[in-house]
């Protein structure tokens, strides 16, 4: 199974989406509002809205593409047994499988984007027998009477018979040719919040062993999660720039809840089918002088995993300390910030990314503070912490977050 996150909807445009004059226009407008190199760099490269609208970010959707593997056991002589003899003239004629979400799962199914199966060209036989027969017959009778006569003396003379006849000529051959050529089996199939079904029924001399491949989309129940972007780490010169000159824009996205999923996510595979069994008649390759029987499975079940933990959680990430990314995130020690406009509001300091992680590390690391010994301001409106489980927050400096060297790290968020 191949499973994908569903893309976030980005409506946001920025300077390179314009036209050429377009582009020239709007940098020109920005220079001269602001003169500051710095300001006109990160302008540069802001994204904009239109008014209303607003970029979406949505994790809690999942692309998956299921492949149904269907085959049978080709053991011929193994399975023999007192029966007449399987073959490859027997084939699976008919089958259905759904695939059930327990209730208690808070998942479901909301797009089914397409299912297919292909069965490809091959030349499966071509066989040439011809029968005729001609035949001819006649009875070939014929008479005749001659006389003679000379002096003195006669004499006469009689000729005549009858030959029948009879001749045949012919061959004998029969005719039988088959061909398959890019044969498709149409699938029938309906999608419930729970469930899906598919019904395939295959033709003549189709077997259905093969892939069936299903494009779904499924939906987590969602809580949102608050990220921040962390942004304006250089001067123009390449130099890292002092704590306030950060820009710290925080947003939300919402992610499945994780709180009400297991580790392992099954779901119950119901399947019934049809086995066409050739009792007499498999040396030929058309089907209706075939003596068969059909031996049929009915709802027979099995569990699947069809998402591992893994699977589900985004890959956001944290800086927090080595060796603590087995234990919850908020049992972890970590750098959290603390809002410089309402104290009382606190935030986990939480990236998209692992890479953005980094490079907040590393900015940390390298800039040299305005006055040593000072407590890190992001921006203009937040303070940098340093939690630890069961101890009060502290106020954290360059020295202090140097002096813990590798282990504090860039770990992931979710567990």
């Amino acid at each position: 199974m191949k499973i994908e996150p569903a893309a976030g909807v980005d409506n946001s445009k920025t300077l390179w989406d314009l036209s050429g004059e377009g582009q020239a226009e709007l940098i020109k407008n920005l220079a001269s509002r602001n003169p500051e190199s710095d300001k006109l760099i990160t302008l540069l490269s802001t994204k904009y809205l239109k008014a209303g609208e607003k970029s979406s970010f949505d994790f809690t959707s999942k692309n998956i593409q299921m492949i149904f593997s269907i085959k049978k056991n080709r053991d011929f002589l193994k399975i023999k047994g007192d029966n007449a003899p399987y073959t490859s003239a027997d084939r699976i004629e008919y089958i259905q499988f759904s695939l059930l979400i327990p209730d208690s799962i808070p998942l479901k199914f909301v797009k089914w984007n397409k299912f297919v199966t292909e069965y490809g060209s091959a030349d499966v036989a071509e066989m040439t027998l011809n029968q005729s027969l001609e035949a001819t017959a006649g009875t070939g009778l014929s008479t005749g009477t001659t006389s003679e006569k000379t002096e003195g003396s006669s004499k006469t003379t009689v000729s005549g018979g009858a030959t029948p006849y009879v001749s045949a000529k012919g061959t004998i051959t029969k005719n039988e040719a088959q061909k398959i050529k890019y044969r498709y089996v149409a699938l029938n199939g309906k999608m419930q919040e729970k469930r899906i079904d598919i019904e395939q029924e295959g033709m003549r001399e189709i077997d259905l062993t093969g892939n069936i491949a299903a494009d779904l989309t499924m939906k987590f129940e969602e809580m949102p999660q608050a990220l921040f972007k962390i942004s304006n780490y250089k001067t123009a010169a390449g130099n890292y720039n002092t704590a306030d000159k950060l820009k710290a824009d925080l947003y939300s996205v919402m992610v499945p809840d994780m709180q009400i999923y297991p580790d392992l996510i099954s779901a119950k595979l119901k399947y019934s089918y049809a086995y066409r069994h050739v009792k007499k008649g498999a040396k030929t390759f058309y089907e209706w002088d075939d003596t068969v029987e059909y031996f049929n499975g009915t709802n027979i079940e099995k569990d699947i995993v069809i998402f591992n933990r893994k699977d589900f959680i985004p890959a956001f990430y944290n800086i927090s300390k080595k060796g603590e990314d087995q234990i919850p995130s908020n049992d972890r020690t970590r750098l959290i910030l603390q809002s410089t406009i309402v104290a009382g509001d606190l935030y986990e300091l939480v990236f998209e990314s692992y890479d953005s992680a980094q490079v907040f590390k590393n900015w940390l690391l390298k800039f040299i503070p305005t006055r040593n010994g000072d407590p890190i301001k992001i921006g203009d409106n937040f303070q940098l912490l340093l939690r630890k489980k069961d101890s009060p927050d502290v106020k954290v400096t360059q020295r202090m977050f140097a002096g813990y060297g590798d282990d504090l790290q860039a770990l992931p968020f979710y567990r």
